[in-house]
Protein backbone atom coordinates (compact mmCIF):
# COMPACT_ATOMS: atom_id res chain seq x y z
CA UNK A 1 0.00 0.00 0.00
CA UNK A 2 1.43 3.29 -1.08
CA UNK A 3 1.84 6.52 0.84
CA UNK A 4 2.43 8.52 -2.33
CA UNK A 5 -1.05 8.04 -3.78
CA UNK A 6 -4.32 6.19 -3.21
CA UNK A 7 -4.12 2.40 -3.57
CA UNK A 8 -6.74 0.18 -5.16
CA UNK A 9 -7.61 -2.83 -3.00
CA UNK A 10 -9.65 -5.80 -4.11
CA UNK A 11 -11.59 -7.67 -1.46
CA UNK A 12 -12.36 -11.20 -2.58
CA UNK A 13 -14.51 -13.69 -0.72
CA UNK A 14 -17.80 -15.53 -0.65
CA UNK A 15 -17.83 -15.64 -4.43
CA UNK A 16 -17.68 -11.85 -4.68
CA UNK A 17 -15.05 -9.27 -5.50
CA UNK A 18 -15.21 -5.61 -4.54
CA UNK A 19 -12.81 -2.83 -5.52
CA UNK A 20 -11.98 -0.19 -2.90
CA UNK A 21 -9.65 2.77 -2.98
CA UNK A 22 -7.62 3.46 0.14
CA UNK A 23 -6.07 6.89 0.56
CA UNK A 24 -3.70 7.19 3.55
CA UNK A 25 -4.84 10.78 4.05
CA UNK A 26 -8.30 9.48 4.98
CA UNK A 27 -6.60 7.59 7.84
CA UNK A 28 -4.67 10.68 9.01
CA UNK A 29 -1.46 9.33 7.48
CA UNK A 30 0.35 11.99 5.45
CA UNK A 31 1.42 11.38 1.88
CA UNK A 32 5.10 10.66 1.34
CA UNK A 33 7.21 10.48 -1.75
CA UNK A 34 8.67 7.24 -2.98
CA UNK A 35 12.11 8.73 -2.25
CA UNK A 36 11.23 9.05 1.46
CA UNK A 37 10.62 5.30 1.51
CA UNK A 38 13.64 4.21 -0.48
CA UNK A 39 15.80 1.72 1.35
CA UNK A 40 19.36 0.80 0.70
CA UNK A 41 21.67 -2.11 1.31
CA UNK A 42 21.00 -4.76 3.95
CA UNK A 43 22.68 -2.75 6.73
CA UNK A 44 20.76 0.42 5.93
CA UNK A 45 17.46 -1.47 5.74
CA UNK A 46 18.19 -3.18 9.05
CA UNK A 47 18.78 0.26 10.57
CA UNK A 48 15.44 1.46 9.18
CA UNK A 49 13.75 -1.55 10.79
CA UNK A 50 15.45 -0.93 14.14
CA UNK A 51 14.33 2.72 14.01
CA UNK A 52 10.74 1.71 13.27
CA UNK A 53 10.70 -0.87 16.05
CA UNK A 54 12.19 1.61 18.50
CA UNK A 55 9.29 4.00 17.87
CA UNK A 56 10.76 6.52 15.46
CA UNK A 57 7.94 8.22 13.58
CA UNK A 58 7.92 9.11 9.93
CA UNK A 59 7.15 7.77 6.50
CA UNK A 60 8.93 4.44 7.02
CA UNK A 61 6.86 3.70 10.13
CA UNK A 62 3.67 4.87 8.44
CA UNK A 63 4.10 2.52 5.48
CA UNK A 64 4.97 -0.38 7.79
CA UNK A 65 1.88 0.26 9.91
CA UNK A 66 -0.37 0.53 6.88
CA UNK A 67 0.91 -2.67 5.29
CA UNK A 68 0.98 -4.57 8.59
CA UNK A 69 -2.66 -3.57 9.07
CA UNK A 70 -3.40 -4.93 5.58
CA UNK A 71 -1.75 -8.24 6.52
CA UNK A 72 -3.78 -8.49 9.73
CA UNK A 73 -6.97 -7.68 7.83
CA UNK A 74 -6.18 -10.28 5.15
CA UNK A 75 -5.44 -12.88 7.83
CA UNK A 76 -8.70 -12.29 9.71
CA UNK A 77 -10.79 -11.64 6.61
CA UNK A 78 -13.60 -9.14 6.28
CA UNK A 79 -16.96 -9.03 4.63
CA UNK A 80 -16.63 -7.43 1.19
CA UNK A 81 -19.50 -5.07 2.05
CA UNK A 82 -17.59 -3.49 4.96
CA UNK A 83 -16.07 -0.02 4.65
CA UNK A 84 -12.37 -0.69 4.16
CA UNK A 85 -11.39 2.66 5.72
CA UNK A 86 -13.19 1.81 8.97
CA UNK A 87 -11.52 -1.61 9.08
CA UNK A 88 -8.09 -0.01 8.60
CA UNK A 89 -8.89 2.70 11.17
CA UNK A 90 -9.67 -0.02 13.74
CA UNK A 91 -6.65 -2.16 12.83
CA UNK A 92 -3.93 0.52 12.70
CA UNK A 93 -3.88 1.09 16.49
CA UNK A 94 -3.53 -2.67 17.02
CA UNK A 95 -0.44 -2.94 14.84
CA UNK A 96 0.98 0.29 16.29
CA UNK A 97 0.61 -1.22 19.77
CA UNK A 98 2.43 -4.38 18.65
CA UNK A 99 5.40 -2.19 17.74
CA UNK A 100 5.16 0.30 20.61
CA UNK A 101 4.76 -2.41 23.27
CA UNK A 102 7.94 -4.18 22.14
CA UNK A 103 6.10 -7.33 21.03
CA UNK A 104 7.27 -6.91 17.43
CA UNK A 105 10.89 -6.50 18.58
CA UNK A 106 10.57 -9.60 20.75
CA UNK A 107 9.18 -11.62 17.86
CA UNK A 108 11.99 -10.44 15.58
CA UNK A 109 14.53 -11.56 18.19
CA UNK A 110 12.87 -14.99 18.33
CA UNK A 111 12.96 -15.29 14.53
CA UNK A 112 16.62 -14.26 14.52
CA UNK A 113 17.46 -16.90 17.11
CA UNK A 114 15.52 -19.61 15.26
CA UNK A 115 17.15 -18.70 11.95
CA UNK A 116 20.57 -19.45 13.46
CA UNK A 117 19.39 -22.90 14.49
CA UNK A 118 18.43 -23.91 10.96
Amino acid sequence: ISLSQPTEIYLVGSGQMALHTLDPIELSIPRSSVEALRGGDANENAEHLRNILSGRSGAMRDVVLLNAAAAVIAFHGIDSSMDIRQVFAKTLPIVADAIDSGRATSLLAQWRELSHQV
